[in-house]
């Protein structure tokens, strides 16, 4: 087993196989595949087909849910998603010498019904 970590919306170049360990095993966790539109998903497949050599891919999916149970779930009363999205601002001010005002920012998450799913904006 060998981790790869890469931008997966480019094409990977993965480390050579061992000799006779057999086919490629990919695995995608989590729900991402949802993110993207259906002609991106298919272009993430056929690129992960390619790298994988006939291999298999193990891909996380989510399913549909009621949009009060997301709503709760992102605007949560303890603000806990809203501490973790603006702690990506604070880590971006701090490791790569951007200057967001993290005050100036204020946590918003809906559920776009046309698109199927939660969004986050500031």
């Amino acid at each position: 087993m060998q981790p790869v970590a890469a931008d997966y919306t480019q094409r990977l170049t993965l480390p050579p196989s061992a000799p006779d360990t057999g086919k490629r095993v990919g695995f995608f966790p989590g729900s991402t595949i949802g993110n993207f539109t259906p002609a991106e998903a298919l272009e993430f497949l056929q690129r992960a087909a390619e790298v994988l050599e006939g291999g298999a891919l193990v891909l996380g999916a989510d399913l549909v849910k009621d949009p009060h149970v997301l709503h709760a779930a992102y605007n949560d009363s303890r603000g806990v998603t809203a501490a973790f999205n603006l702690n990506l601002l604070a880590r971006a001010n701090r490791e790569l010498g951007t200057d967001f005002a993290l005050e100036q920012f204020a946590h918003y998450a809906f559920y776009n019904a046309q698109q199927r799913r939660i969004e986050m904006h500031w």
